[in-house]
């Protein structure tokens, strides 16, 4: 199910930024669902900012590829699918749902390589793009990054997670 609001609950009224911005968040979505971080990172602006809970923002397309292409590697058939949008002026924003399988190497925002576990990820998620001339100047995601822990490793004692370095973590 699809939620799209505009402007506030009910507003009829809709200018070309907002239809821009609902339009480019939705072929977003539609095009990271193919795993084509090729096309992917062709909606963001050549020097475009992206930020996840716990990394440092990653700038310009050649490092958001990048980005892309190691999640796509670690969560071969990662899905985002969203319940509600919302489109204002040159924002747009999502909510839904991450569904994958870890079966690649993530590496984690502390540096750490997980190899892959072959355990499922489903979390909630938000996104939040800007736009300005046709492509996407700034996007931030933001997910439970404790949750995708906690359902990628194994859990040990009184529930802490196991690292790969043996030490545990909350």
């Amino acid at each position: 199910m699809r939620k799209v609001l505009v402007n506030g609950a009910g507003a009829a009224r809709r200018n070309k930024s907002e239809l821009l911005g609902e339009m480019l968040l939705d072929k977003f979505m539609a095009t990271f669902n193919t795993h084509d971080y090729a096309a992917l990172v062709q909606l963001y602006d050549e020097d475009a900012a992206l930020a996840e809970p716990g990394r440092e923002v990653i700038r310009g397309r050649n490092a958001i590829r990048k980005h892309w292409a190691e999640k796509f590697q670690a969560f071969p058939d990662i899905q985002v699918n969203y319940t509600h949008l919302l489109a204002c002026d040159s924002v747009a924003m999502a909510e839904g749902r991450i569904q994958a399988t870890h079966t690649g190497v993530y590496a984690t925002p502390t540096g750490q390589r997980l190899p892959g576990t072959g355990r499922t990820l489903d979390i909630p998620f938000m996104t939040c793009i800007t736009t300005r001339g046709g492509g996407i100047v700034s996007q931030q995601v933001y997910f439970d990054r404790a949750e995708v822990m906690r359902q990628l490793l194994p859990t040990v004692g009184g529930g802490g997670v196991c690292t790969p370095n043996g030490r545990i973590g909350w």
